[in-house]
């Protein structure tokens, strides 16, 4: 890919007048001018910049690739800062620009030519981008298409609840986070691994706010998708060398397309008698699930920009593992990833300290001045990730619930059943449980060859990878998280493993490094294996993007009222609807909501100081919504904060008629239809 120009110089001036043009071009009226102008800006011209600072890495084929995977795991950094300073769309356009213009001077001084190495076949190149593509429309889609011409449905994927009252709060509010979910604590500072939100909400701020948050959510997760899938492509690639483009192919495929073999409990239970599902790996009970990848493009990028930034790590090391630059990037990665996904940092941060220990220890001609160096950049990216830890720890103190080795029984143990609930039984459990979760390349991981493994262990890259993968899968058979029940906590340590475990599969078109018992039937299990993953991206990922399209939920039919108190409401309006079942409303309107679920995982995540405070308005709200005394649910809702009321389907199907609302001295009626009603609580009611 050519990233620069083939003359320095030419290349110099093209990328300021690059930069000059989207700079200006944020400030455009027409959104499909400044947002684009603003991705340029933000995800694509700082990683180049960067890219041309590293010349090992500037002279890696693909380096397109890892500059736009730069960007989107370094940006967020400063805007971090920014952001506890201020959220003003100004304030993000100066700090964007003159960040950028700070890089290209830099950069200037370091001038380097475009990567020119041996290129794919182009059935290679095609492949990659179709898989690039595909991915990128369904994640894409799964955000957009629920609001796509006037639509109003929540989106398939339950995280976006807390997805989208993050990005509220950064259109809102500067640093920390106010909650959406309650009004009487929505002030109260809340704190969460906020870091990838940040470019959605910069790319917002630069545009004036004229797209929405599900759009510029589903276009940054998008990105992040396709980036993550051209990374993996990129280091098996380097692995296998250029003779092997279909290993990096089929490496690529099974981080996209190819997930895992749930395809097989899931027809067991459909032969049990028990319901289809959309989301395949649902066979499995919450503690013991893991997503494919493609799931969590769609569902929580968060941890995917937290494994980039590992694997980010992984190719610089290969690149350059001595070069002057890991004194800015060790730090600034090990921020980026910790910002991005703590459960991820627990598990990738131990990993990364045993590769450092045995780093020191191998060099034995400088072993003091290497030790020195890596407790200095430790200390320095302590003192990066210090705000967010300490955000952190606030939120830990809140939760009621922590991390414990403690189990219930696993309803599809198997040899578990041997011994008592715990980690025990799940290790016994694992060996087939793992093989199902990570299908063809968990399958890959057991054919691999020791030669093959050899190989991965002695690059010092790959190693680092492997330790933590080997931490993840460690972590996830042995503790979890009793925050909420559906809690991913170390679910997603075994990210890193996943992708191991595809590299794995892609080093198998290597035939002479597929273990000798297995070779004879090496072609035929690989065929198998790619069929029994298909369905999670041929079947599972286009239904995640498009389910909406077929939804009549109670959220479309009241899509009258919901579109007016989006539209014809106070941006400071607090909407009432039935706490439990409009647990979406917050989405769907872009207003804060007198009280939700406070049992609702998602709303969770913005656990307040007062908890039984919240459980109290709660039951007063939805005491407030079922009375008969217009009085009495005039001063409940008055005090909850709540200024609309909200009563469609959900509302009459769960409190009846609602004629409490019909006192004209009390709630003025603003909107009504065949389906909902809107009221106002007055200013000043009567007797």
């Amino acid at each position: 890919m050519k990233v620069f120009g083939r003359d320095p110089t030419v290349s110099a001036v093209g990328h300021l007048g690059l930069l000059l043009a989207a700079a200006l071009g944020c400030w455009s009226p027409v959104a499909w001018i400044s947002f684009p102008a603003a991705a340029v800006l933000l995800l694509w011209l700082p990683g180049r910049a960067v890219i041309r600072l590293w010349r090992p890495i500037s002279e890696l084929p693909g380096a397109g690739c890892v500059a736009v995977a730069a960007a989107m795991v370094l940006m967020p950094i400063p805007l971090d800062w920014l952001w506890r300073w201020s959220n003003e769309r100004l304030a993000v356009w100066v700090l964007s620009s003159g960040l950028n213009l700070l890089l290209w001077a830099v950069a200037c001084r370091n001038p380097v030519a475009c990567a020119v190495g041996p290129k794919r076949p182009i059935r290679y190149r095609a492949g990659l981008a179709g898989l690039v593509i595909y991915v990128g429309i369904c994640t894409f889609g799964s955000y957009w298409l629920p609001e796509a011409g006037g639509r109003l449905n929540p989106r398939p994927a339950h995280d976006y609840i807390k997805h989208h009252a993050i990005l509220w709060s950064l259109e809102r509010y500067p640093l920390p986070l106010h909650s959406i979910f309650y009004a009487d604590e929505s002030a109260t500072p809340y704190y969460y691994y906020h870091y990838h939100h940040l470019l959605p909400a910069a790319l917002r701020k630069l545009t004036g706010d004229r797209v929405s948050i599900g759009l510029a959510f589903g276009f940054s997760s998008a990105v992040l998708a396709m980036v993550f899938v051209g990374t993996v492509y990129l280091l098996a690639g380097t692995i296998l060398g250029p003779g092997r483009p279909g290993g990096a192919l089929l490496a690529a495929t099974c981080v996209s397309v190819v997930g895992a073999w749930d395809i097989i409990p899931v027809l067991v239970r459909m032969l049990a008698g028990r319901r289809g599902v959309v989301v395949l790996d649902s066979w499995t009970p919450v503690p013991w699930r893991i997503h494919n990848l493609m799931t969590q493009y769609q569902w929580c990028p968060q941890h995917i920009a937290a494994t980039l930034a590992l694997l980010l790590s992984i190719i610089w090391l290969r690149q350059a593992p001595r070069s002057p630059g890991w004194l800015l990037a060790a730090p600034l990665l090990a921020a980026s990833l910790f910002g991005s996904s703590v459960y991820l940092a627990m598990s990738i941060f131990p990993a990364a300290a045993i590769w450092a220990a045995s780093e020191v220890w191998r060099e034995r001609a400088a072993r003091r001045q290497l030790a020195a160096a890596m407790g200095g950049l430790t200390l320095l990216a302590l003192l990066l990730m210090l705000p967010q830890g300490a955000g952190y720890a606030e939120m830990d103190a809140r939760f009621p619930g922590n991390l414990t080795a403690r189990w219930d029984r696993f309803d599809w143990a198997l040899l578990g059943w041997l011994a008592p609930p715990g980690v025990l039984a799940n290790l016994l459990d694992a060996p087939w449980l793992l093989l199902v979760e990570f299908g063809l390349p968990g399958a890959a991981v057991v054919l691999l060859s020791r030669a093959g493994w050899s190989g991965l262990w002695h690059d010092r890259g790959l190693r680092l990878l492997i330790l933590a993968s080997l931490l993840g899968v460690a972590a996830f058979l042995t503790v979890r998280s009793q925050h909420s029940p559906i809690d991913y906590g170390f679910r997603i340590a075994v990210m890193p493993t996943q992708v191991l475990a595809a590299i794995c599969a892609g080093l198998l078109v290597d035939g002479g490094l597929i273990r000798r018992w297995a070779r004879p039937w090496s072609k035929p299990v690989l065929a198998l294996g790619l069929l029994l993953g298909l369905p999670v991206g041929l079947y599972e990922a286009p239904m995640m993007a498009a389910r909406t399209l077929f939804w009549r939920t109670g959220d479309w039919s009241d899509a009258g009222a919901v579109r007016f108190l989006r539209e014809h409401t106070s941006p400071d309006a607090v909407v009432q609807g039935d706490p439990v079942r409009r647990v979406t409303l917050p989405q769907l309107t872009d207003r804060r909501v007198g009280v939700a679920d406070p049992g609702n995982p998602h709303v969770r995540v913005f656990y307040p100081r007062d908890p039984e405070g919240m459980r109290r308005v709660f039951s007063e709200v939805q005491r407030a919504l079922s009375t008969n005394s217009s009085a009495v649910a005039y001063e409940i809702l008055r005090q909850a904060g709540v200024t609309h009321v909200l009563a469609g389907e959900p509302e009459r199907q769960r409190y009846g008629s609602m004629s409490q609302f019909d006192d004209r001295t009390r709630f003025d009626r603003l909107y009504a239809d065949d389906q909902a009603r809107v009221w106002r609580l007055v200013e000043t009611a009567g007797d």
